[in-house]
This record gives C-alpha cells, structure tokens and sequence, in this order.
C-alpha cells in the first residue's frame, strides 16, 4: 500500500517535527473490536478486540485532526476497577456526562453483560448497575437513539440459551441511559416461515422508529421491522425476494437516508433497502469499502466508519469513512492508513543496521517484549523478524549497541530478575547467538548499564543492581570471551555510553567521564541533562531530546559539547523513548505517556514514531552536521553508500568498496566487517562487489577467492604423522645398520686403491687358512685377499651382533601393565616429567600461517608464527614453544611445544588465529606425550592423561616415565561459522582440554629368553659365519691361482717364438719372410692347444 506524505509539520528556529505516520500511531491491528461516534467531540472512539490475545485498550480518532491518540485511565494505579478484556462488544457515546460506554461481549472465559463507562473528563472506568438486564446474547445489534429528554440504546439479539437448545428466540431490549433500566421490546416473528438462524438482521432509528431488517438467505421470504417508539407498536413488511449475496456474512452497521436503508456487512458488501409505502425493494451494490472479515462499524446520520478486521493477508488496522449520502454513488475515503508497527513501549532500544532501524526489547508497564522490529525509513514499512537461535528472553533497560551487522544486547530485567547475560544478533543471518564466558569474576546483574563495542572488545559501564547504583568500568574479549574488570569510577546515573576508537564517553545526569584507553585515564566535567532523555551523537557535537524534570516532561531538542549551546523546542514530549540519527533526522519511537497537563506516566507507553528535521541545526554556526551511519558527505547532499560500499561515521566524506574476494549485498553499510568473504565455489575479482560470481565448472574457488584456480591447485589433505611415532614404531637398529653398510662401502673403495692393499694385510684373521699347492707346507702368512674376507666377516658379525641386540632389548620384552591409584606409587617417585607435543593441522587455510614479519626484518626462529597466531595455556610447566609452517595442500600446520613439562590436574592449551581471513573448513590435533600418540581427533578436544611409571627387570632398568594420552569423551565442535555469519575480527580458537588421571599405569618388563642363552647363540652363530667366510677365501684363492698360472706360461712361449723368429731373418733373405710369417702362426697355434692340454693336465 503507498503510504501517504508527511502532513504535520512544526518548524521552529532549525528543527523540523513531523510524524511519521500523518494520523501518528493508531491501534495496533485487530478484529471484532467495538466503535462509537462522539457527536460532541468529532471523534471515533474504538476500544477492545483480538489479535494474539484480548484487548482492553482505548483509542479515539479526531475527525478534526485526523489523528489517533490512545485514552489511559488515570486510575492505573492500584485500587484501579478492573474492565475484563473483550471483543464484540457493543458501545455508544453519551452527553451528559461525556462518557464512552461498552456493554457485554466475549470476554477470555465467559459472555458478558455488563455495563461501563469511560469518563472522557476525568479518564476514569465506572460500572454501571443495570436493572432487568437482558439475556446474553450471541447474535446482536445496536441502536444509541434520544427521544425527547432520554437516551435509549437498543439492542436486537439472539438469545444464548435458545441458540443452545436449537429454539431460536429473537429479543430487542431497550435500556434508558438516565436510569439504567432496562425494557424488553416484544418482537413476533411467528409465522414468517423463516429459518432464524440463517438470517441477517441489523437496527436502524429513523425519527421515532427503530427499523430492524429480517434478511434470509435460504428463504425467498425478506422482512423489514418497524417499531414505533411512541406508539410502542410493531409492523411488518414483507417481500417475497431471493437475496442473493456473496456467503454468509452478518450486517454490522447501518444507516437511514432518504428513505433508503443502507446496510454494510462485515465483508464491505453494502445492501440498500428501498422502503416504499407498502412495501420495500433490496439491492446489493458494488463492494464500496476496503474492508475484511470481522470488521468493526458505527454509523451516524448517513455516514459509517468501518475499522479495519482480518484477511488472509493477516489482520489490519486502517479507518474508512462511507457516505451515503450521494445520490449517484456512495463515498469512500480512507481516514487512517493501515499501518503495521511495534507495539507501543518504553524502555526498548533501536539502532541503526544496513541504512535500516532495528528495534527490540522494552516493555509497556504490563508486558515484557522480545520482539525484533526493522524499519525501512525509505520505504516506510516494519517488519517484524521471525525469532531463531538463542534469543534473548522477554526484557527491558537492557543496554545495546550495533557494529557493522551486528546487535549487542546486554543485561536488562526480565520478568524473574536482573540479567547480565550476552547476546549478539546478525543482520545478515537473522540469527541470535548468546556469547558465553569462561570468566569467573564478571559484572553483578543490573539494568540501565551502558555498552559500546570496539571488536573485538566491548565495555560495559554502570548500571542498577539490587544494591544500587554502580560504577564499575569492565571489558568483555569476544576472542576468548572473558571479562576484566578495569576500574572503579564515578556513579553516574542513567549513563549513555559512545566509543570513537581508544575514547569513550559516559553521559550522565549531572556529569559526564572522558576515557583514554591508550594513557588509561579520565576526566570528570559536569553537564546538565533531563532524567530519561536521548542523546544522539554527532561526533563532533551530541543532541539531546526531551526527557523530564521531575514529574514534567520536557520539549525540547539541545546541543551538548557545543561551543554555542543551542535549544529547540518542539511539540511533542519524548522521554524514556528509543532513538537514532540518520540523514541528518533524528527518528523517535515510543517512550512514557504524557498527560494533557504534560504530567509523565512512566509506566504507561506513548504510541510514538515522530521524526526531527535537524538539517539547519549548524546554520550560522561552525559545527559540521554528519549525514549518519552508512552515508557519505557532511554538509553537502547525503548519499546512502550503495551495496558493495561502506563509510565509516567518523571519516564519511567518501564511500569506501570492499576489496576483491569479498561482497556486500545491503546498502547503507558502515564497516569493513560488512564485508563478507566469498564463499567457497564463488570468487568476486571486482572492488565494491555486491555479490559473488560462480566459479566455472573447469576451475576450484576457495573461501574468498579473487580468481579461480585450477582444480589442480585444490588442497588435499595429509594426514598427520607424528615424529616420536615414526621413531619408536621403526626398528631401532635400521638406521645404525645403514650407517655400517655406508662404511664399509667405503672401505671397500679404499680397498680398490693400490696405495692401501699392503695395510689390508694387517687385518688378516685367516693367516692360517690360506689355499697351498700340494705337498706344500702349512705357513702362517698375511695377504691382501684375507684382510679383505676378515672385513666381509666382520660386517656380518656387526649385523649379527645389532640383530641378536634388538631382540634381547626389545622384541625379547614382554610387558605388564596394571592401573592403580596413584597415591600408592607416588611416594617415593619424582612428578612425572615428560616432553608434550599438539599438532593443530588447518584444512583449507588461504591465509599466510605465520610468518608475518616485516619483508626487512628476518624471523627468529625457521618456523615462526609471527604476530597473528598465538597460544596460551594453563596447568603446564615447562618450556613452550609454539611453531607454524605452511604445508602443501593449504594446509596450516601450528604445533605446540612443552619440554621437560608437568601438568597440573586440569590444564589446558588453546591456539587461536588472528590473521586477515581466518578460514578454515576442517580442524585436526594430534597430541604427542614422548613416545605415545593417540589422534588424530578432529574439533574441540579433551584429553586424559595417565602417568605411566616402569619397573625393574633382571639386569635391565627402564627408568623413563611418560604419559599415557587417551580421549576422554565425544570432541565438541567449536570456532565455526558460515560465511555469512563470519565478520572481521573473529578468530579461529581451538581448546584442547588435558586431564590428569588419578590413575597410573605402571609397566612391568621381563625377558621371553635369558641373555645367557642368547649369547650362547651368538657365537655359535658367528664361529659359522667365520668358517663360511674362510671357505669362500680359500675358493677365491685356488680360482686367482690357476688364472695367474696360465698367464705366466703363455707369456714365457711367445717370447720364445719371438726369438726364433728372428734368427731366422738373420740368415735368409727377404723372399723367405711371408712363409715364415704362415709357418709360425701354425706353430703358434698349435703350441697354444699343446700348452693348453699340458696345462690341464699338470691341474
């Protein structure tokens, strides 16, 4: 529905007082309430009905004004005479005295039929104490009528006991407002052959008749009532006439004009009634009114109000207006608009998020609210938001602020006491979220305290708990939600509390505290502001609305921290109320009601939404107006920062965009944390995007990815191995065996070098064993060969030697192990002492893991964490050391290091990220005690720790101790949150929990076989080895032999031949030489295969 301009303005010196809502706040959106006509006063009186729950408030609308305005009795104080909350009631406006009078309706348990008045005077609710009241009656209409000096109401009915019984018993009774008697009115409908409970009926004056109209919708038979009040006679008109409207609705009002019956049923459907002389004529006309099902209606002269009703919409709360009195077309005029807002309160808080107004909390005197509201002030329009998560209960004078998405609540009193409890609520998600603490010191629970948020802190002041007025400073860690308690200042009462960066200042009533977080002091100033007003900021300058003094409200607007102070005055009377500042206009909703006398009711709530104009505040004057939260510019034109951009409100000269990799979706942004980072699967490669494109199918894009990435690059995990576990599963002779045979190879090369073969010698062990010729005499020599072989043994006998060493120390042990209290082993034992190590490994983690030190300066240490990731720790002693290296995969890898450490019963170690993204999809630990390791478990982590003492056995002592690590219970998951959810200054906290057991494990050890006998077989085994080595020597030997022998004989005979050939050249000529050169190639040959056989046969 368009909502209609502003109409109501009041500008005086700077300051322009508008409403909101033309009509202002009217009553809330409801059915089957109850409407008078006042003829003196011009106005629409309108109490009672239902929406969630019964109603028995009381409005009236000025015809003159065009404007609601909500009637408190003055006896709301205790003696008050109680009206039961109805709907369907009937009501009329007397006179003398001016009164608003209801009788019966359908209260929460029963039917009524009582009888009371509203003092429009002295705003007072009166029974009336009727005599012969009629029946109760379900079914009925109303007629308020003078004739000469009385007042009458009539009322026409269905009696609720023949309604029960099926017997339908139609009754008018008349009651005489001066007396208060009331007169039964016969009515015969006998004979009519009507079915009476599907009629339609309603009950109209016309000078001194009362015409009641019989409309049936199963009959063709249609009836009009005439009652002659002075004649106290009755005739009946009848017409045979199909009535044909849309369902079955009842009339709810009607009028007289020009001899026409007009009647409105509860749909709008409008039916005229022409009555002639004789007989009368029906005829449905067009729908003329906006209405809906259970409407409310009053009618005076020729002209109906109807109020509003339900749809399928929901239910509404706008005022029509109808006139009949056209003779062409009846005249609809809408008076008040259908308007949904918050219920009227006090005590409530709203801030400003996104360019919007978000409300919650407050309470009306009666009830508690937690309901959350977000007004759109371009649009015009609340919407209430639907509650999830962990929501605050029902409460009010709780303390709040906002940052960026985010709404912090505080304390407050609820409906059973003092709160003190946190809870924050994310535009963005629509989710609340209560924030625990690990503190044990933290703030007494109280209302009125102060709160101002600097993530990732936030500070608390003040306040009323059940002792009085306090003055205690705290600040409150988000990053491990812990309190500290900072100091003990002055008692300022009703403090209001804003925070610009390491400054914050606290509002009183009489003073006011300038903090400096950096040189940790303050100032005391004295000021002069009304109990329960507002305070809004300007940054350079504050203003302050209304409020009271003492027992009287106040209207004005000042300045505060001005050099030229200046005061407005306005016409409206804020105090306890909520208010924000935005586009240079301050907007003001609910607060205390105010009296006529502009004496203050602080315990009955002000239907308020008032805006003001301060757009000339500065004129003539030196101080700069700021455009507010999400705008850009200051004294020229204001811009909301569109989606994509923020301005911060202290530097808004200028919107700023949020960087590639991130979007913003909302307008009127006010903070780099409203720029969420993308999501995995999307990238945003653009400034000041306000959302994020789809990653293509071929490419991976990682949590706020500025570019895709080829899938190629997509992180895999590896799975931790730990260091001390490798080492004590590995066989502990591997590596010393690797180191032999690397020695030995080089010796082996050293060998090969001639320079070396005579020192071999000396190594010889197999002097006596050498191969000899036959007959040969046994001697005792060294050669190069066996100290070769003599180093071949003795390389087998180091690997003999390791082997047969495993196994006696290690494989050869058998263990015991017994769990017992540890009080009985702890005596004469010193603590346990033990190196701890916890791996933390960060599955898809894009940001640096340490690392972070300036480019000019070198890390400390290879592995550094830099600035960003940290530890800490309780219940553990010894030497810590926290290091992080970057693994492939963007997998971060932080572990923490304990040395030579103790641990206390509870202790734990925690590790947290402060780096830019602070991402990661997946969490694993590994907790490492000397050479046990039990993981890797996945979240948050608890661990127990059982001491583990050895014993004595045989020759051996195992005196190393350690602990036994095994999980306690299922890991809670922790530090995680959807993108959405995700603002800058969050961490990534990982807890892991150690426990020390009262439990020990002691480890007693003992051979499977004796060291003697496995000595025993050690030698056996290495005299064999010796004699397999000696053999393979004596081989080697006797195969070098025969091969030396051979060559030795083939060179002596060529050099024979050689010989031979030239004594032959000496003696013949050179004829002679090619014979020569054949022959002696036969010979050569032929010698050869002689030699050869000769050979063979001398072996």
């Amino acid at each position: 529905m368009i909502l209609i301009s502003i109409t109501f303005l009041v500008h005086v010196n700077g300051v322009i007082l508008s409403e909101i809502i033309p009509s202002k706040l009217g009553p809330s959106q409801r059915y089957d309430s109850t409407l008078a006509y006042s003829e003196i006063s011009s106005s629409i009186f309108i109490f009672g009905g239902k929406n969630t729950e019964f109603l028995d408030d009381l409005w009236s609308y000025s015809l003159k004004t065009n404007t609601w305005n909500i009637l408190y009795p003055s006896s709301q104080v205790p003696g008050k005479k109680y009206i039961e909350k109805r709907s369907k009631a009937l009501s009329f406006c007397r006179k003398v005295p001016e009164e608003f009078c209801i009788y019966g309706g359908l209260g929460q348990k029963s039917v009524l039929n009582d009888l009371w008045c509203f003092s429009l005077k002295n705003y007072v609710w009166n029974q009336e104490y009727t005599e012969n009241n009629p029946p109760f009656m379900i079914k009925f209409s109303k007629i308020h009528y003078k004739n000469t000096a009385h007042n009458y109401m009539a009322v026409a009915g269905l009696d609720i006991f023949t309604y029960s019984l099926r017997f339908f018993m139609y009754v008018i009774f008349r009651l005489d407002i001066e007396s208060f008697i009331w007169e039964e009115i016969p009515l015969d409908l006998s004979g009519m052959g009507i079915e009476f409970n599907l009629i339609r009926f309603s009950i109209i004056q016309e000078m001194d008749k009362i015409i009641i109209p019989v409309i049936s919708s199963n009959s063709t038979l249609q009836a009009i009532i005439e009652y002659d009040i002075n004649m106290k006679s009755q005739n009946v008109k009848s017409l045979d006439l199909t009535f044909n409207q849309t369902g079955f609705y009842d009339f709810i009002c009607g009028a007289f004009f020009q001899n026409n019956l007009f009647m409105v049923s509860e749909i709008g459907e409008v039916t005229k009634i022409d009555i002639k002389q004789d007989r009368f004529y029906i005829q449905n006309l067009e729908k003329l009114v906006t209405s809906y099902s259970k409407s409310s209606c009053t009618c005076f002269t020729h002209i109906c109000y109807i109020f509003a009703g339900q749809s399928k919409d929901g239910l509404h709360n706008f005022l029509n207006k109808i006139d009949f009195s056209s003779e062409i077309k009846s005249i609809q005029k809408t008076l008040a608009i259908n308007y949904l807002s918050p219920r009227s309160r006090f005590n409530h808080k709203m801030e400003v998020i996104n360019g919007d107004f978000w409300l919650f909390g407050g309470t009306d005197g009666t009830n508690f609210f937690d309901d959350l509201w977000r007004y759109n002030p371009r649009k015009d329009i609340w919407i209430e938001i639907k509650k999830k998560g962990h929501y605050p209960t029902p409460r009010h004078s709780f303390s709040s602020t906002a940052s960026g998405d985010l709404l912090v609540i505080w304390g407050g009193q609820d409906k059973n006491s003092l709160k003190n409890d946190f809870f924050i609520y994310n535009a963005n998600t629509n989710l609340w979220t209560e924030i625990p603490t690990i503190s044990q010191q933290i703030p007494s629970k109280r209302k009125n305290a102060c709160i101002t948020l600097s993530l990732p802190e936030a500070y608390i002041y003040g306040g009323t708990d059940t002792k009085g007025t306090l003055s205690d400073l705290w600040k409150f860690n988000f990053l491990n939600n812990t309190y500290t308690k900072m100091y003990d200042l002055e008692i300022i009462t009703q403090p209001i509390c804003f925070q610009y960066f390491t400054y914050m200042m606290i509002f009183g009533i009489e003073k006011m505290i300038e903090m400096d977080f950096n040189f940790k002091t303050y100032e005391i100033s004295k000021i002069s502001r009304p109990a329960d007003s507002l305070i809004i900021s300007l940054h350079d300058f504050y203003v302050v609305v209304g409020g009271r003094i003492e027992n009287k409200a106040l209207n004005t607007v000042s300045s505060l921290k001005l050099e030229n102070e200046k005061k407005f005055i306005i016409e409206d009377y804020p105090y306890m109320a909520a208010g924000v500042y935005y586009n240079k206009t301050i907007y003001v909703f609910g607060g205390g009601y105010t009296t006529p006398s502009f004496s203050v009711l602080p315990y009955l709530p002000m239907p308020r939404f008032i805006k003001i104009g301060i757009e000339d505040f500065c004129y003539n004057d030196t101080c700069n107006l700021r455009c507010g939260k999400g705008f850009s510019g200051k004294s020229k034109e204001c811009k909301l920062c569109p989606e994509g951009f923020f301005a911060y409100y202290e530097f808004s000269d200028y919107c700023m965009s949020c960087s590639s990799g991130f979007y913003m979706s909302n307008q009127g942004g006010s903070s780099d944390r409203q720029c969420l980072l993308c999501p995995e699967g999307t990238f945003s490669d653009d400034f000041g995007s306000k959302h994020c494109k789809i990653c293509p199918p071929e490419k991976y894009c990682p949590i706020g990815s500025i570019i895709p990435l080829p899938r190629n690059q997509t992180s895999k995990f590896i799975p931790p191995q730990a260091e001390f576990f490798e080492s004590f599963t590995s066989n502990p002779s591997s590596k010393t065996s690797n180191l032999l045979f690397l020695v030995y190879f080089l010796i082996f090369l050293l060998i090969i070098s001639t320079k070396l073969k005579e020192k071999i010698k000396n190594f010889d062990l197999y002097s006596r064993s050498h191969a000899l010729e036959e007959g040969e005499y046994i001697k005792i020599q060294k050669s190069t060969t066996g100290g070769f072989f003599t180093l071949i043994f003795l390389f087998i006998f180091s690997l003999i030697l390791l082997y047969f060493i495993h196994e006696s120390l290690y494989s050869n042990i058998e263990t015991h192990k017994t769990l017992i209290p540890r009080m009985f082993i702890e005596e004469d034992i010193n603590p346990i002492v033990s190196d701890i190590k916890i791996d933390f490994y960060l599955k898809d983690y894009y940001d640096r893991c340490g690392d972070s030190n300036p480019k000019d300066q070198l890390s400390i240490k290879e592995f550094g964490c830099g600035m960003f990731i940290n530890s800490v720790h309780k219940g553990l002693k010894g030497k810590t050391d926290l290091e992080c290296q970057k693994l492939d995969g963007q997998i971060c890898h932080i572990w923490f290091k304990c040395e030579n450490c103790t641990s206390e019963i509870n202790s734990y170690v925690q590790v947290y990220s402060d780096e830019g993204i602070n991402a990661a999809k997946g969490i694993i630990v590994n907790v490492t005690a000397e050479s046990k390791v039990f993981g890797p478990v996945a979240s948050n982590f608890s661990f127990m720790l059982y001491p583990s003492y050895y014993r004595k056995s045989g020759f051996i002592t195992m005196s190393q101790t350690s602990f036994h690590v095994v999980n306690m219970h299922d890991n809670i998951e922790g530090s995680e949150f959807s993108v959405e959810n995700y603002y800058q200054g969050m961490r990534i906290i990982i807890n892991v929990h150690l426990t020390k057991s009262l439990y020990g494990i002691i480890s007693d050890h003992s051979f499977k076989i004796t060291p003697i006998i496995i000595v025993c077989i050690g030698i056996g085994a290495v005299s064999a080895v010796f004699s397999v080595v000696g053999m393979f020597m004596n081989a080697f030997e006797n195969a070098r032999s025969k091969k030396l022998s051979i060559k030795v004989t083939n060179k002596e005979f060529s050099s024979i031949l050689n010989r031979n050939v030239e004594l032959f050249e000496e003696f013949q000529g050179n004829d002679y030489t090619r014979h020569k050169s054949f022959r002696t190639e036969r010979l050569s040959e032929n010698m050869s295969l002689t030699s050869g056989r000769s050979f063979t046969a001398s072996c």
